[in-house]
C-alpha cells in the first residue's frame, strides 16, 4: 500500500471529499467575514473570493504533487466548485492567467498508467449511476442512461455490474463502508466519549454534505430496495459497541441518565435525518454544517430552558 503523507487523500488513493470540503467552507467563511468583502462592493468582493478559490486549488494540487497524486487535480476542482456553490457563490471568474494558472498545476508524468483503466472504468460508472439514479429514481434510470452519463458503451456497464440493482448495492455498499470506518476510527480516539460523539455528529453531516445525490437516493429508494437503505442505517449502528460500553460507564457514574441505549441512538440518527431532510427540501441552498450548532444544542440540552424544564417537569 502507497505511503501517504496528505491529509487530503486517503488511504485508498481517493481525494478526501470531507476534510476538503471543511477546510475550504472555513477559509470561505473567513473570507467572508474579513474587512475585504463587502456585499455592497460585489466586484471587490467577487475578487477576493475568485483569489481565495485560486489560493486554495493552488496550495492543495502543490501538496497532490508532492504525493504524485497529480491526476486527483481534476476531482479536486469539481469538489471545490461544488463546495463553493453549495456556499452561495454562484459565478467565479476566470480569466486567461488563471486557467493557466491552473493547467499548470498538472504533471504530465503523473498521468494516470494504463493498468488502472479498468479500475477508473469501474468508478466511473458507479460514479455516473449516482448521479443518474438520484435525478431520474431508480425505476426510470435504464443501464443505457448510465452508460451514456459515464461516457462508456453499455457492454462495459454489464462488464463490471450484472444489472442496475447491483449497482445500486456496490453503491451503498461502497459509502456505508466508508462512513462507517470514519465513524469507528473517531470512537476509537482518546477522549471523553461525549466530545467523541459531536467529532462524530459533524463527521456524519458532513458526509451528507458531500453526498446529496447518495442520500437522495437513501430517502427515494423503492420499497423493493427498502433493506438495502434500511442495511445502511443498521450496519452503522451495528459497529458502536465500543460507544455503546463508554456511555454505560458515564452512566453509572451519573453523568449519562440510564435511558436505552439503542433508543437513543435511532433517536439521534432520526432527528438529525430530519434536519437534513429539510436541508433537501431547501434545495441545499446552504452548508448543512449551518444546522451543526442547533443540532448539538438540541441533542445535549433540548429545546426547552432549563428554569422552564423545571417548572414543567418537576
Amino acid at each position: 500500500m502507497q505511503n501517504i503523507k496528505s491529509k487530503y487523500i486517503t488511504q485508498d488513493g481517493t481525494l478526501d471529499e470531507s476534510v476538503i470540503g471543511i477546510e475550504f467552507r472555513d477559509g470561505l467563511a473567513a473570507i467572508k467575514s474579513s474587512s475585504g468583502y463587502s456585499p455592497d462592493n460585489k466586484a471587490g468582493s467577487q475578487q477576493v473570493v475568485d483569489s481565495y478559490i485560486l489560493q486554495y486549488l493552488e496550495k492543495v494540487s502543490n501538496d497532490l504533487n508532492s504525493n504524485n497524486s497529480a491526476k486527483l487535480i481534476p476531482n479536486l476542482l469539481t469538489i471545490i466548485l461544488q463546495n463553493a456553490k453549495s456556499s452561495g457563490i454562484k459565478n467565479i471568474n476566470l480569466n486567461t492567467d488563471v486557467i493557466t494558472k491552473i493547467i499548470s498545476l498538472f504533471k504530465s508524468e503523473d498521468r494516470p498508467a494504463k493498468k488502472n483503466k479498468s479500475k477508473d472504468k469501474r468508478k466511473i460508472v458507479l460514479d455516473a449511476a449516482m448521479i443518474v439514479f438520484s435525478r431520474n429514481g431508480f425505476h426510470e434510470t435504464h443501464v443505457d442512461q448510465i452508460a451514456d452519463f459515464a461516457g462508456v458503451a453499455k457492454g462495459t456497464v454489464y462488464r463490471y455490474f450484472k444489472s442496475k440493482e447491483d449497482i445500486l448495492k456496490e453503491i451503498i455498499k461502497a459509502n456505508n463502508e466508508l462512513l462507517t470506518k470514519e465513524l469507528t476510527l473517531i470512537f476509537n480516539k482518546d477522549g471523553h466519549i461525549l466530545e467523541l460523539i459531536k467529532e462524530a455528529i459533524a463527521y456524519y453531516v458532513e458526509f451528507f454534505d458531500s453526498n446529496k445525490d447518495l442520500y437522495k437516493i437513501l430517502t427515494h429508494s423503492p420499497w423493493i430496495l427498502k433493506d438495502i437503505s434500511d442495511h445502511f442505517y443498521k450496519n452503522i449502528i451495528s459497529h458502536l459497541n465500543v460507544v455503546r460500553r463508554r456511555v454505560f460507564n458515564l452512566t453509572r457514574e451519573g453523568i449519562v441518565k440510564p435511558t436505552d441505549f439503542y433508543t437513543v441512538f435511532y433517536g439521534i440518527f432520526g432527528f438529525i435525518d430530519g434536519v437534513i431532510q429539510k436541508w433537501f427540501r431547501r434545495n441545499c441552498e446552504y452548508s448543512l454544517k449551518d444546522e451543526l450548532p442547533v443540532i448539538i444544542e438540541v441533542l445535549y440540552y433540548g429545546f426547552v430552558s432549563e428554569g422552564e424544564r423545571k417548572n414543567i417537569f418537576i
